[in-house]
């Protein structure tokens, strides 16, 4: 639907690396001969995310309330946000 491409579009914008990241790690086969995970490079995703998920929530936030002046459809949106 619209609404999840928006949300997807939303949360790549701030969120990019760990959402490839997961992307990646969820489609490869868990038998194949795959590169292994390091814990660096785990380390520095996880520290990234740690410093910046509340200040991309509120600017989240801020895109789609100043988006959509429907209050309710926004709403609806923020929800499907997580």
């Amino acid at each position: 639907s619209n609404t999840a491409l928006f949300v997807e579009e939303l949360l790549l914008e701030h969120f990019s690396d760990l959402i490839k990241f997961v992307k990646t790690r969820a489609s490869e086969d868990p038998g194949s001969s795959s590169e292994k995970l390091t814990i660096a490079e785990v380390d520095t995703i996880v520290k990234d995310f740690a410093s910046r998920w509340k200040a991309a929530i509120e600017l989240m936030h801020k895109d789609v309330i100043t988006s959509f002046s429907n209050f309710l459809c926004g709403m609806e949106i923020l929800r499907a946000r997580f």
